[in-house]
């Protein structure tokens, strides 16, 4: 899973709480989570992600599981992670 956020937008920080709780579940379980900060150099391994899915705006989550791929995009869908990622009904 891949979450891309800035420092600047209010909703990535309305929902990095959220994401950081679910990411801490999901960690438990084998699932490997990166942070995205748009605000600073990106890893290479976030910049592939990015331009994979066209990343044009934050918060976005990416989920990867089984071949396929789940976006997530704007602070709505990605309270929905939990549920994508089976830690929440």
């Amino acid at each position: 899973m891949y979450f891309f956020y800035s420092h600047y937008c209010p909703h990535c920080r309305e929902v990095m709480p959220y994401v950081e709780d679910v990411a801490k579940k999901v960690e438990k379980n084998g699932v490997s989570v990166t942070f995205c900060s748009v605000d600073e150099t990106m890893p290479q391994s976030c910049k592939r992600v990015a331009k994979d899915i066209h990343l044009s705006a934050v918060p976005t989550a990416v989920v990867y599981s089984n071949g396929s791929k789940t976006l997530l995009v704007g602070s709505d869908e990605v309270r929905t992670l939990g549920k994508v990622l089976g830690v929440e009904q």
